[in-house]
């Protein structure tokens, strides 16, 4: 006989625990219908829930929203099946970016990418005025990215459906730059694109290697007082604790 999901998922948690503050989701809660709590656990970026939230998947009854949720949750804890699933094609646009601007990371972006190349609005229908859909893949990454690479005016003519293709061409430009590796920030900063410092503080991975970059940038003395600004704030995103508190 398997014992009761409520001793299982203890059972797990107390597995994990040493590792990591593993907190058993409350499954009164799950079964008033709450989707928050998978979200949650997704945001903890701690890998021993994927275990969890699938055994949950597996065996309590829930409701669709609740399920969409939890591969969310897995998504972003980084299972790759989830991830599919969670953007197949035949979920709409605005559900897909949604759930991408909750996953995030270098899978997201890739996605992301693809939906910027449609820049042709859909034949309006009478008074109807449709989108491209680069337009709310450009709209939905304005607001997650830090220092986005549009100008002010730029996004501005974004969020009122206008300038498709320029946001969407920097938009994948600025995607495309996120694989770069330590020598090729250096090489853009060397003709003077100060951006590359602020791309450098983005990096998830290899962290060390952007920090040593960004010091010896500083080292070279060569930034503007701008791009000085730029290099604290990246320093100080991946955790350098010497950055200094500026503002630009």
């Amino acid at each position: 006989m398997r014992p009761s999901i409520a001793l299982a998922i203890l059972t797990l948690a107390v597995i994990h625990a040493g590792s990591a503050q593993v907190v058993p989701p409350d499954l009164a809660v799950i079964r008033t219908g709450d989707s928050e709590v998978f979200l949650r656990m997704g945001r903890t970026g701690d890998t021993a829930y994927i275990e969890i939230i699938k055994r949950i998947l597996d065996e309590v009854k829930l409701s669709q929203n609740q399920r969409v949720a939890a591969r969310m949750a897995l998504a972003r804890l980084g299972d790759e099946q989830a991830f599919k699933d969670i953007t197949s094609p035949r979920f709409p646009v605005h559900d897909i970016i949604n759930r991408l601007t909750y996953v995030g990371g270098k899978r997201s972006l890739a996605v992301f990418r693809k939906l910027l190349e449609d820049t042709v609005a859909p034949k309006s229908d009478g008074d109807m005025r449709f989108l491209p859909v680069a337009i709310f893949a450009a709209r939905a990454l304005n607001e997650i990215i830090d220092y986005p690479p549009l100008s002010i005016t730029e996004i501005a003519m974004v969020t009122f459906g206008e300038g498709a293709e320029p946001a969407a061409k920097k938009w994948i430009e600025w995607i495309d730059r996120q694989d770069q590796t330590s020598d090729q920030y250096l090489a853009r900063l060397r003709i003077g694109d100060e951006e590359a410092l602020l791309d450098m503080g983005r990096r998830e991975n290899g962290q060390d290697d952007y920090r040593a970059t960004i010091h010896a940038a500083i080292a070279e003395g060569h930034l503007t007082a701008k791009g000085l600004v730029y290099a604290h704030m990246a320093l100080a995103r991946l955790g350098d604790r010497g950055a200094r508190s500026v503002s630009a």
